[in-house]
């Protein structure tokens, strides 16, 4: 869905015309709404700061930071990777390298951590029959961190991203099993078949993100969002990265003896056959 047609579906709703000001500041100039402050898009729309959250707030979202976060991501998906880092092109950042750590940064900052979520997702995975981690091109990198960290733990998982080894493996789960799926920007097709599928089937969905309303999250019953703005060509995937290693870390804690054990046997393999040198 472009961002017109979300911001009308959101006006469509019914608002004040406090509220309809501040949808049309969103229509007419979404790259800077999605990086202002609730004073400075107040200032766009022609009303109070305090409105923007009111606003938000009768909109559905708990605040102007969640309906910003909606706008940016569906913002930057209607851009290709050469216009994204054209966006970039006027910072302020001395080098291209302070620039890209600089967004690193940024992304990072915007990150909340939802102890309660977190801590439902590691229960659920500790308790799941099959665990199974899934992400598209440079994500499937994060899902296979993901998976490895919680096979260290004691907690087997499978990483995959071939489209023929998810699809066998999601025609095999059932109620008792955990799929993480890993994606963002323009999300993978399959990535979106494969959350559809597997909550078809009975199991847990959880879904790491930067876009909170898709064909891929609809179907999850745990949604992580976090942000994915890199400062070039290339989604950021630190932000990324540290949700997949605070779930990992919750986890590890649900039974330490299981997860000391099973580094222990790890460890005692990596010595038999001279992994580390």
């Amino acid at each position: 869905m472009s961002v017109e047609q979300w911001v009308r579906d959101l006006e469509a709703r019914g608002t004040t015309p406090a509220g309809r000001q501040l949808l049309s500041a969103l229509l007419s100039q979404p790259e800077r709404a999605s990086y202002s402050s609730a004073a400075q898009v107040a200032a766009l729309a022609g009303t109070e700061a305090s409105n923007v959250t009111r606003i938000a707030q009768g909109l559905g979202f708990s605040g102007w930071p969640a309906l910003q976060e909606e706008l940016r991501a569906r913002y930057l998906r209607s851009l290709s990777l050469v216009e994204i880092a054209a966006r970039h092109t006027g910072d302020t950042a001395s080098s291209h390298v302070q620039r890209s750590i600089e967004a690193d940064q940024r992304a990072l900052g915007l990150l909340e951590a939802d102890d309660a979520l977190y801590t439902d997702i590691a229960a659920r995975l500790a308790s799941a029959t099959t665990r199974i981690a899934l992400g598209g091109g440079s994500f499937g990198a994060v899902a296979h961190i993901f998976g490895s960290n919680c096979s260290l733990a004691g907690y087997p998982t499978t990483h995959l991203s071939e489209p023929g080894g998810v699809s066998n493996a999601i025609a095999r789960v059932t109620e008792e099993d955990v799929v993480v799926i890993f994606d963002f920007w323009r999300l993978y097709s399959g990535m979106k078949r494969a959350s559809k599928a597997a909550r078809a089937r009975g199991a847990t969905v959880v879904v790491v993100t930067d876009h909170p309303n898709t064909g891929l999250t609809r179907p999850a019953t745990h949604l992580v969002t976090v942000p994915s703005e890199g400062g070039a060509y290339f989604p950021t995937l630190a932000p990324a990265i540290v949700a997949a290693n605070a779930i990992c870390s919750e986890l590890a804690l649900i039974d330490p003896d299981r997860t000391r054990e099973a580094i222990r046997r790890s460890e005692r393999m990596w010595t038999e056959m001279g992994v580390m040198g």
